[in-house]
């Protein structure tokens, strides 16, 4: 099994966020930027930023990875989302020490895509 059908299989298993607990304890989300690392798989940060974005207070949000494995959790993460439909890359910036952070913005039919899927699910 590839990591993008991995990827996929955890997220339709576990794809709910009940709450903001939830949110807080596998991973800083600071506003509207949330902070990635080696600690969670990406399919944990695909429904925070889900959970982010359904909550409806953030018409974008900062994903940012340092490190080898934050910068692929990242790159992960921004990938899925967009392939799915929930959202679209604004911006994308890079640091000297090794950084990625990608600005993600809602698409459109993120609440339809986002329904379909919970019907799916």
């Amino acid at each position: 099994m590839t990591s993008t059908q991995e990827l996929v299989k955890d997220v339709q298993a576990k794809d709910v966020i009940s709450d903001k607990r939830e949110v807080m304890k596998g991973g800083a989300a600071l506003g509207n930027l949330v902070l990635m690392g080696e600690k969670n798989k990406a399919a944990f940060y695909v429904r925070m930023v889900k959970y982010l974005f359904a909550q409806d207070k953030y018409d974008s949000i900062d994903i940012q990875g340092r490190g080898e494995f934050g910068i692929l959790r990242v790159s992960q993460v921004a990938t899925t989302l967009t392939r799915w439909g929930y959202c679209t890359i604004s911006n994308v910036t890079t640091q000297a020490f090794p950084s990625l952070r990608v600005s993600l913005k809602k698409s459109d039919q993120f609440d339809t895509v986002h329904a379909a899927f919970q019907v799916e699910v």
